[in-house]
């Protein structure tokens, strides 16, 4: 590799991380806290849901009558119900149909707004009343 190449890199670099300042990311990140405290946790709740299998060690429905309501510990991470069942691996495996559903519901209230915006822009305001 050259030096001129070297030079060229840096240049791309640098304008690459320009642009990401330019951006306004660092003015949010100081102004908003708590949006970007939201958004963290609503991309971990994602990633939980999306790695669940990798992520909750036991099975949901798994019973085990000898650590009944157990709390939190090394072994079971929100403790156990009163079957002996793991709550981390409930919540997590719980969390993925909560975020299908809600991400199914908005599809379709999407769907139906943008038919009846088509249908109201088309029709010239009679779908309006």
């Amino acid at each position: 590799m050259t030096m001129e190449a070297t030079k060229t890199d840096r240049r791309l670099d640098d304008s690459f991380l320009r642009r990401i300042a330019g951006s306004g990311v660092h003015r949010f990140v100081l102004r908003k806290p708590l949006g970007v405290l939201s958004a963290f946790m609503l991309c971990s709740v994602i990633l939980a849901a999306l790695f669940a299998p990798l992520v909750a060690r036991y099975d949901t429905n798994a019973q085990d009558y000898q650590r009944r309501l157990e709390g939190p510990s090394t072994s079971h991470f929100m403790g156990t119900d009163e079957f002996g069942r793991d709550l981390w691996a409930r919540v997590v495996h719980g969390s993925r149909i909560s975020l299908l559903v809600g991400f199914a519901s908005v599809l379709i209230g999407a769907t139906i707004g943008l038919a009846l915006g088509v249908f109201s822009g088309y029709t010239g305001g009679v779908g309006d009343d």
